[in-house]
């Protein structure tokens, strides 16, 4: 067995990040550039469909404390089903008495804030702001929410470094990051409701990686785009509280990326016939590695047939 060695210069990598326009946009998938007249952008091919879990360790609340937070109507939508879960409760005690222990006790923590004279949507949103901030959480958490996901946009706003290793790193990212798509959430005696759709804030994230993991598949290298945390929060206002919900931005966009690798080295030239032989020379096995210039790639021959 023989081997072939190539090794790509740190320079290569640094003239590559030179020859692409900043900032670069990507977009998830196709069709979202529908929503950005004139974006003629890389768009990358990807089922986003399934509806993802908002973990309760995905959700901070906290009071809002004179901070100017207006309510979207994403917010007056989560808010209502509160309001009118309490409503129902309150109409009908016996709902109340058929959900699980765990889901009834912080409702009826919430009801004991309502007072009897005002069972109006109007009176029991008063009496919800009664309610302590380990009340409300305590309810909050027997919500189910997951996000339902239209497109995403990450755009790199600057050219980042480059470091030739195994794997790639490209340091010191400047990313914005956007997102379409809507909240969904099971409300005990409620049951399921949504929010409309909405785009999100452009969110600004500095100190971010972007990796490269390198993929052997002889007798090509190639690289997957893989993002370090461009997770983003979602925050509206409830009631008296402010809501975030932590959107996992990094685990949708890297399943688009997983889908597009490209050619890094293709050994396929020292691959063929032998001359005056019925057998063959194939590339067996790439292993990369750091060396001492830059990415070392050495690609294992052997004989077959």
């Amino acid at each position: 067995m023989g081997e072939v060695r190539v090794e790509v210069f740190q320079r290569l990598a640094d003239e590559v990040l030179d020859a692409i326009p900043f900032p670069l946009d990507l977009q998830f998938p196709p069709s979202a550039a529908k929503a950005f007249p004139g974006y003629e952008g890389e768009l990358l091919t990807a089922s986003l469909a399934e509806p993802m879990e908002i973990g309760q360790d995905s959700i901070t609340i906290r009071p809002v404390d004179g901070e100017k937070l207006l309510p979207s109507d994403e917010a007056v939508v989560i808010e209502r089903s509160l309001v009118d879960m309490c409503v129902a409760a309150v109409e009908a005690p016996h709902k109340v008495d058929q959900l699980s222990p765990e889901d009834a006790r912080p409702l009826r923590a919430l009801l004991n804030r309502i007072t009897a004279r005002d069972t109006s949507a109007d009176g029991v949103r008063d009496g919800l702001t009664k309610a302590t901030d380990a009340e409300f959480r305590a309810m909050l958490s027997r919500i189910r929410f997951w996000w339902e996901t239209e497109w995403v946009r990450v755009t790199i706003e600057h050219r980042p470094r480059a470091l030739l290793a195994a794997p790639i790193v490209l340091s010191d990212l400047r990313v914005a990051v956007q997102i379409r798509g809507r909240v969904c959430g099971t409300v005990p005696i409620i049951g399921t409701t949504c929010t409309p759709r909405f785009n999100s804030p452009r969110v600004p994230l500095v100190g971010r990686n972007l990796f490269v993991n390198l993929q052997s598949t002889p007798p090509t290298l190639s690289g997957v785009l893989h993002f370090d945390d461009i997770d983003i929060e979602i925050c509206v206002k409830i009631i008296k509280w402010k809501v975030c919900l932590r959107i996992g931005v990094t685990g949708l966009v890297d399943r688009v990326l997983a889908t597009r690798p490209w050619s890094i080295v293709n050994f396929g030239s020292f691959e063929g016939d032998i001359p005056f032989s019925k057998k063959k020379l194939r590339i067996s096995n790439l292993t990369p590695s750091t060396g001492t210039g830059g990415l070392d790639v050495t690609a294992a021959l052997v004989v077959t047939g």
